[in-house]
């Protein structure tokens, strides 16, 4: 894949890898705004080749693990390739708030926590 994009998601989502190409950029974009909206914040990483973001382990094929539901629906409709994944590396991260820029770049995601009321 030339270009990959990812989406690594911590914290609930038990650290899963989203892979894209290009082409669905769009896609991530409006999932990607939604979650700014939700609080999370993104970081832009440094790039890595797809044999790095998918490492040995296999993709998922059967994403009901996956518990966020626009990321799941994501998969399911074939826009995405999904993997558990260590932790991405941080060093030199920039935190971004641009669901655009977030969605031609690979990123990681952390959700925030739930504050019990």
């Amino acid at each position: 894949m030339d270009d990959p994009r990812s989406l690594t998601i911590l914290n609930v989502q038990g650290e899963f890898t989203f892979i894209w190409s290009p082409e669905d950029d769009s896609c991530v974009e409006k999932i990607i705004a939604k979650k700014i909206d939700l609080g999370y914040n993104f970081f832009i990483i440094g790039k890595q080749p797809y044999n790095k973001l998918v490492p040995s382990q296999k993709l998922i094929k059967n994403p009901d693990d996956i518990i966020d539901e626009d990321l799941k629906a994501f998969v399911l409709g074939s826009y995405a390739e999904a993997t558990r994944t260590k932790c991405a590396d941080m060093k030199g991260s920039v935190l971004c708030k641009d669901a655009r820029v977030i969605s031609q770049s690979q990123s990681l995601a952390i959700k925030p926590l739930s504050r019990k009321e």
